[in-house]
């Protein structure tokens, strides 16, 4: 069976952010709540991202996750693109400058290296002038 990956991530007050990477049989046993107790973070903050892990790593071996910002494997193509999930095809997509009206299919073919994410960085998102 596929184990299934998150990364929840949050904004505390002071803008800080923290993330936090868990798979569903961890969720299943409440390790998300003991996580949250020990990091002081239960009472104050704000849940701004839940990512589902795409199953595929960048070219550094780094999880890809739903919101994620990508350098695109060719040279040819200069801009960032965002990982997101298209619930009409059912699968991964990216897209770039933030504009899902024009994307492209399998991000494994597509994303390079992870740069940021839109949480984090929501700047790499926006559309170029």
């Amino acid at each position: 069976m596929q184990k299934l990956k998150f990364r929840y991530v949050f904004k505390k007050p002071n803008g800080h952010i923290i993330k936090y990477f868990t798979n569903i049989q961890h969720l299943e046993h409440g390790d998300m709540d003991s996580f949250l107790d020990s990091n002081f973070i239960s009472i104050e903050r704000d849940l701004i991202g839940r990512d589902l892990h795409t199953g595929r790593l960048d070219r550094e071996g780094k999880e890809i996750y739903e919101g994620d910002i990508g350098k695109p494997r060719s040279r040819l193509l200069s801009s960032l693109w965002e990982v997101y999930w298209d619930e009409r095809a059912c699968q991964f997509r990216v897209c770039a400058n933030n504009d899902k009206q024009f994307d492209k299919t399998h991000i494994v073919d597509w994303i390079d290296k992870v740069v940021g994410n839109i949480h984090e960085n929501p700047e790499l998102t926006s559309k170029e002038d």
